[in-house]
């Protein structure tokens, strides 16, 4: 079993970096599909301005986050030219009420994504909306990858949480790959209260 589609989600070059380099190693290691997602979105809260205002606030927004996608879909394109491997990237901009949705359509397909982490300091409302939206919404496995570092060329240790939920099954199937590549496999057995 391997990973042939991956997927990670551009809305900042610096937050996002570590996350798109893990991404870029995993597909070339895995020789999968890589799709990159360029989102520029539109933070505006809908009715919040006085009525007038609204409808220009929300199409100048909506064009700042256009534009923004496809900011990002130009580093993105700069950044895989001449990789060995298949990869698509694509702008799309979005109102943050629609992200949700937005997100599990366009990652349900996948067998990973690769996200950064979404909590912390630097972090905003949407990372942690985007981590969300893939795991819980989009049902896809998600790897989150820590700021600063990279890509392992091995993985020799494995800690895997089990407490005989369905969720502990599909999460370990769906890291397979990474345990059979592993030289150790711990497994860390929860008892549940009763």
């Amino acid at each position: 079993m391997t990973y042939r589609t991956i997927t990670t989600i551009l809305t900042d070059p610096e937050l996002d970096a570590a996350s798109f380099k893990a991404a870029i190693d995993m597909a070339r290691r895995e020789q999968a599909h890589l799709d990159v997602l360029c989102l520029g979105l539109d933070r505006t809260q809908p009715g919040f301005y006085y009525a007038g205002a609204n409808a220009m606030v929300v199409q100048d927004n909506l064009t700042q986050a256009r534009e923004d996608s496809v900011r990002l879909e130009s580093l993105a394109r700069e950044k895989l030219q001449g990789e060995d491997f298949n990869w698509s990237a694509t702008a799309i901009s979005a109102q943050m009420v629609a992200l949700s949705g937005l997100v599990a359509h366009r990652t349900r397909f996948s067998d990973l994504v690769v996200l950064p982490r979404p909590y912390g300091a630097g972090r905003t409302h949407e990372c942690e909306a985007i981590t969300e939206a893939a795991m819980f919404d989009g049902d896809v496995p998600v790897l989150i990858q820590p700021d600063g570092t990279d890509w392992p060329r091995e993985i020799l240790t494995v800690l895997v949480g089990w407490n005989e939920s369905n969720e502990a099954l599909r999460a370990i199937r769906a890291a397979l790959p990474f345990l059979q590549q592993a030289d150790t496999v711990n497994i860390a057995i929860v008892d549940p209260p009763q």
